[in-house]
């Protein structure tokens, strides 16, 4: 299935997605279309869940553990990481 959502082939970094309204915002532009690195310091269960919730979804995501999401730019640009 293809998305043709108006965030297809855009990429979205959300810090603090493993729970709240972090988690709700990842849900929510993967639903848009956007491959969604969900970021979290310590939640590495929750960030879980949320990354499986958009996957189940049909979405794309993968977990990012940092206090510094900026560090993920580069490398997450690059669709074949998500892939």
């Amino acid at each position: 299935m293809v998305n043709m959502s108006r965030l297809s082939y855009k990429v979205a970094i959300v810090p603090g997605a493993s729970k709240g309204i972090g988690g709700g915002i990842a849900t929510a532009l993967a639903a848009e279309g956007a491959r969604v690195a969900v970021n979290y310091s310590s939640d590495r269960e929750g960030a879980e869940r949320v990354a499986q919730a958009i996957t189940d979804n049909g979405g794309e995501a993968v977990r990012s553990i940092t206090d510094n999401p900026s560090a993920f730019v580069v490398v997450l640009t690059e669709p074949a990481v998500l892939n």
